[in-house]
Order: structure tokens, then sequence, then C-alpha cells
């Protein structure tokens, strides 16, 4: 088959854009150097995922940021392959006046964006982690003080996840 038959291009236009991807360098693309290894903050609870779940939930709109949306990876897998398989769950969460500092002081922060918390039942053990956004050696001091502020948000979300509270009667 020769190329872009399948898709329906003629085959010389497949080659050129084949040739002109061959030929961009390298040296062309512009790249930001991020950590090697992001920090993962992580705790664990024998507190039920349910339960973790709607104590970060709480955290999270306690200190202004807004659930964007959640993502229920465990389920997904029981539902679709029908087998038994641990709950892992993903929130996913923003402040956008935080947001709009962040990305002006460093517009490539957009990767860390929006912010997550995990939560997964391993045996009678609940992990409750969220990455941490890197905290450079060379960033720029409002950059700095503005990220150490962040992180230590998520650590208290994580934290809060953890703690046993009294829970009311309905």
């Amino acid at each position: 088959m020769t190329p872009g038959a399948a898709s329906g291009l003629p085959a010389v236009l497949a080659e050129v854009v084949i040739a002109f991807v061959m030929l961009v360098s390298p040296a062309q693309c512009e790249t930001t150097q991020v950590p090697a290894a992001q920090q993962i903050y992580e705790r664990t609870t024998r507190k039920t995922v349910t339960e973790v779940l709607e104590d970060v939930e709480f955290a999270i709109s306690e200190r202004n940021f807004r659930l964007t949306s959640q993502l229920h990876v465990g389920r997904g897998i029981r539902e679709r392959d029908n087998i038994d398989f641990p709950d892992y769950e993903v929130i996913l969460f923003c402040n956008l006046e935080l947001a709009r500092q962040m990305l002006e002081l460093d517009p490539g922060y957009i990767n860390y964006c929006p912010g997550r918390i995990t939560v997964r039942r391993g045996g009678d053990t609940t992990h409750i982690a969220a990455p941490l956004l890197p905290e450079l050696a060379d960033q720029n001091e409002a950059l700095a003080l503005l990220v150490r502020g962040i992180n230590a948000q998520m650590r208290a979300i994580v934290d809060f996840g953890t703690e046993y509270w009294a829970r009311r009667n309905p």
C-alpha cells in the first residue's frame, strides 16, 4: 500500500508531509526544562474511599477551589472488563485567580493545571496523594511565594482527607 492510500490522501502529499516532518530539526522546536521527578505528597488512612472523597471535596471548596471533574478509573475498569478491581479516583480542581497569577508569572505552569488529588484503595488502607508544583532554585521570588502557598494548600487538602471527623446524624 502506498503512503496515504488508506486515508484517501494522494501519495505525493503524504510523501511531502513525511519529508517535512523528517527535515524539521529539534533545534527549531522550543522546549522548556522541567524537573525530572515531580514531588508527590501522599498520606494514608483507614477511612473508606467514599469518606475520603467527601472530606477532600469539602477541603477543596473550603479553600476557594472549584471541582472541575472527577475520574472514576477503578469503576471504569471494573465495568469495562467485568472484573474485581479496587477504587481509583482522580479529582480535578482549579482556582482561576491563583491560576491567573501563576500563568502571568510563568506560562509554562499551565502544564500543572488543573490541580489534582488521587484517592485509591489498597487492602484496608486508602491512599490520598497530590502532585506538588515544582519549587525551583531559579524561580523569581513572586512565583516561588505563590508556588509555596499553593503547595501548602495541596498538602492541607490531602491532610484533611486523612482526618477523622465526627459524623453528623441526618
